[in-house]
């Protein structure tokens, strides 16, 4: 029992300092406008708003401040500095989105250790999970500076549009936090996901699984679905495209312009017809089976069926 009170005293003791010295870092942060300056002098700190997370372990404490970011303190042998940044820990690389919007993709809410301090879990206020071994104090140990996920990252902040394979057991997804990812639907596992720098209105997936038509602000883009990534074969000068898809068989492709429905073949890559049958915005396209011919729904209200063949009106209603 002894023993166990001095390591309570100790434990509550490293909290106690641990923080007075983040309320001294962000006194210092707002005094001097450049974050962190050190905790008694040892180097540039993070530059953030406030800290959102802390826990203790042995020998120091993390504390996340800053997008993504976790840093590590050790507790110093001057009696005049208390504590020193010794690592930073980046729970993901930026994604272009955070690159150009500068705020980071993840605010860390909590951070905890495994009973042994031998793990670091972060959750963030996109409920996602992160883990990664503490780093040594030690010199001679190169620590691991990269969380990963503990489980497959979902989207954050929404999901805008979403599209089936027909030939594999696949699904493709595009958020609000402008990455696209291909699922396996049989194994519930990730595949793919690929971040772009503009937002994602629209996505079509080709029924063979390898090529994705995404809706941008500026084009519809159509991508070769890699190994690893997605690549840019051609794009279509359709701005803000809110609904696309492939015909069954493949070899065409109906988008929204506006009020208008654009057919462009898959196999040339070139437009077919531009027709115009509704007053105003088109909100749906469907496929007949053959991809013999298209459905549009407006928001108008009318509904019309077109002759991929001929460009001809079939029915209205």
């Amino acid at each position: 029992m002894k023993g166990m009170s001095n390591t309570i005293k100790c434990n509550k003791q490293q909290q106690y300092v641990a923080k007075q010295c983040m309320k001294h870092w962000e006194c210092d942060k707002r005094s001097s406008g450049e974050g962190l300056v050190g905790l008694g002098g040892r180097g540039p700190g993070p530059r953030h708003r406030r800290v959102t997370a802390l826990a203790v372990f042995i020998g120091g404490f993390l504390a996340a401040c800053g997008p993504d970011k976790i840093f590590v303190f050790q507790k110093s042998d001057d009696i005049n500095e208390h504590y020193f940044q010794r690592y930073t820990l980046r729970l993901c690389e930026p994604s272009p989105a955070s690159v150009v919007s500068g705020r980071g993709e993840h605010t860390i809410t909590s951070i905890s250790l495994s009973p042994g301090e031998k793990n670091i879990i972060a959750a963030t206020h996109t409920s996602q999970i992160f883990i990664n071994p503490l780093p040594s104090l030690e010199p001679s140990k190169l620590p691991s500076l990269m969380f990963t996920p503990l489980h497959a990252k979902h989207h954050e902040g929404g999901i805008v549009d979403a599209d089936v394979c027909l030939w594999k057991p696949i699904v493709v997804t595009g958020g609000r936090d402008r990455t696209v990812r291909v699922w396996d639907y049989q194994t519930h596992n990730i595949l793919l996901s690929h971040s772009f720098r503009e937002d994602i209105f629209s996505l079509s997936l080709h029924p063979t699984g390898l090529h994705v038509a995404v809706g941008m602000t500026d084009a519809l883009r159509l991508l070769h679905i890699l190994f690893d990534s997605l690549r840019t074969y051609t794009e279509l000068k359709i701005r803000r495209c809110a609904m696309s898809s492939f015909s069954p068989a493949g070899h065409l492709l109906a988008s929204a312009d506006g009020n208008l429905l654009v057919i462009t073949s898959h196999i040339t890559l070139k437009k077919m017809f531009t027709l115009k049958g509704h007053s105003a915005k088109v909100s749906s396209v469907e496929w007949y089976p053959d991809s013999s011919a298209v459905v549009t729904c407006g928001v108008d209200g009318y509904t019309v069926a077109w002759d991929v063949l001929t460009g001809q009106k079939l029915w209205e209603v």
